[in-house]
């Protein structure tokens, strides 16, 4: 069959392994003398870096590294790590035409038969997209953290599973009178009244599954000891799945609405007042 070597072509067990790593694409797969200086190139590393192996044979490593890492000394701890062990870490590195890519890298020790140090392996594979994608999510939350810490006309704030408060904004604070170092960590019971506390409100507002939504009025409980009507709104429960156990978290929010509780007071008196003079 054309492009396909003869079952009887020798081929010597170092043919055959050097077919498997320039195969490889998705991994620069290369060795490193004891110096550092590349002594192998394979097609990922030429994919990832942009070099061509007649180019980069022969180079130190370190020119992969940024301008910070190399003044650091980063390439040399790298080595002497490896030397011992093993290397691995995550890091920027350069390709030749000077853009950055995001990187997972390993470096083994390779060692001839009486345990003396030849070079190293070195294993990188490019991550860029994870990390831009997870510096994308840190600004957006950075983002939606600053927003929700702006809005003071609601309490927001986070509870888990159990029930307990895990993060309080401005609005919390202003409207419950809790500085967040002294409610979180604390039961969101806390905001209810006594009698409320005794018959399960508490319980019966925590959501269960995640489809619970709950959105009700009632006399709450404020850090100074003042009783207020609120109405609360607790949005689907957040769910992750790091565990064999799914987690919720409920977001939730509340606002003062003591002046629709004291509306519909004033309504019910005239009614009665009403029905009394007719």
């Amino acid at each position: 069959m054309p492009g396909v070597a003869s079952s009887n072509t020798p081929m010597t067990v170092d043919d055959r392994y050097r077919l498997l790593v320039d195969a490889v694409t998705d991994y620069a797969i290369y060795m490193l003398d004891v110096d550092g200086r590349i002594v192998s190139w394979n097609a990922g590393a030429k994919r990832f870096k942009g070099y061509e192996e007649a180019e980069i044979i022969g180079e130190h490593f370190s020119r992969f590294y940024t301008a910070e890492d190399r003044a650091a000394g980063m390439p040399q701890r790298t080595l002497d790590q490896a030397a011992s062990g093993r290397f691995e870490g995550e890091g920027w590195r350069m390709r030749k035409d000077g853009s950055r890519f995001w990187c997972h890298v390993v470096v083994d020790p390779i060692r001839s038969p009486d345990g003396s140090l030849i070079g190293f392996a070195k294993i990188t594979r490019d991550l860029t997209e994870r990390k831009l994608a997870e510096e994308s999510l840190k600004q957006s939350e950075q983002q939606f953290r600053l927003l929700v810490q702006s809005v003071t006309d609601y309490a927001i704030y986070m509870l888990d599973p159990t029930g307990v408060v895990t993060n309080w904004n401005a609005g919390a604070q202003r409207i419950k009178g809790y500085q967040p170092e002294e409610i979180i960590g604390q039961h969101y019971s806390l905001f209810f009244t006594e009698e409320d506390r005794q018959k399960g409100t508490p319980q019966r507002c925590a959501m269960a599954d995640s489809k619970a939504r709950v959105g009700a009025s009632a006399r709450t409980a404020r850090g100074s000891g003042r009783t207020w009507w609120s109405t609360r709104f607790a949005a689907t429960p957040a769910r992750w799945w790091d565990s064999p156990r799914s987690r919720a978290i409920s977001p939730t929010v509340s606002r003062p609405s003591v002046r629709w509780k004291t509306r519909a007071r004033r309504y019910s008196r005239r009614r009665r007042w009403s029905r009394s003079a007719g």
